[in-house]
């Protein structure tokens, strides 16, 4: 009778190795070029609100494209009128 090392692990194949859930990501890393004043004017709101609300600066940022988004169509002709 042959005796079974209980203690004996399986050998490693690529197939046993645990594979990790592909996740979506929720955050995303982009870079425009702007004018400079545009990017001192944005940066001074985002770190206004920071200071203010206590909230990340990633949340401040995504809440003034949000605002921005809600007059798109204002955006738009400001942008018709240059």
């Amino acid at each position: 009778r042959r005796q079974v090392d209980r203690h004996r692990r399986p050998p490693v194949t690529p197939a046993s190795i645990p594979q990790p859930a592909t996740v979506q990501p929720t955050m995303d890393r982009r870079s425009w070029y702007m004018p400079k004043r545009a990017a001192d004017d944005l940066a001074r709101a985002v770190a206004e609100l920071h200071y203010d609300t206590r909230q990340p600066k990633h949340a401040v940022l995504a809440e003034l494209v949000a605002a921005a988004l809600l007059h798109l169509p204002e955006v738009s002709a400001n942008l018709r009128s240059l």
